[in-house]
C-alpha cells in the first residue's frame, strides 16, 4: 500500500491523471515533495530489507526490541488514528489534520511497526509482561 502512495502521488506529481487526487492531498505539505520521496523510497528499502530478512530467518528475535516496537507503534497509531478522526470530524482544524490521505498511510506505517513488534515479542508475551501475575491459592 505505501508503494503504491508513493507511485500515485509521484505520478500526481509529473502528470496528473483525473482518477487519482490531486497532488496537493497526498501530503500536508510539512515537507518539501523531494524531501518527502526520498524518506518514503528509504522506508519502502527498510521494509523490503526487513521482509526479506525475515523470510530467511535472518533476523534474531528480541523482547527489548519488540516491546519498544509495540510502545512505539502504539503510540505513533493512536497519534495518527486521532489525527485523522479529528480532521474528518471536526471543521476549522488546524492544517495539519486537514490531510486524510497521509494520516491512513501513517496508519499503515505504524501498523507494519506493530507487526514487527508481535515478530519479535508475540501480543500474548508483552501483555504478560505488563499484566503483574495473579497470586493463586
Amino acid at each position: 500500500m505505501l508503494v503504491f502512495r508513493v507511485l500515485a502521488q509521484l505520478i500526481q506529481s509529473i502528470y496528473p491523471v483525473e482518477f487519482l487526487p490531486s497532488f496537493s492531498k497526498w501530503a500536508s505539505g510539512a515537507l518539501p515533495y523531494t524531501v518527502l520521496v526520498i524518506i518514503q523510497i528509504a522506508i519502502i528499502a527498510g521494509f523490503i530489507v526487513i521482509i526479506l530478512q525475515m523470510s530467511r530467518a535472518q533476523i534474531a528475535r528480541s523482547k527489548r526490541v519488540g516491546t519498544g516496537l509495540y510502545l512505539i507503534g502504539t503510540v505513533y497509531f493512536t497519534a495518527m488514528f486521532f489525527r485523522l478522526m479529528i480532521g474528518l470530524l471536526f471543521e476549522n482544524t488546524p492544517q495539519w489534520f486537514q490531510f486524510p490521505i497521509p494520516s491512513f498511510f501513517h496508519l499503515v506505517l505504524a501498523s507494519f511497526l506493530l507487526v514487527l513488534a508481535n515478530f519479535h515479542l508475540p501480543l500474548w508475551n508483552f501483555l504478560r509482561r505488563l499484566i503483574p501475575e495473579q497470586n493463586k491459592p
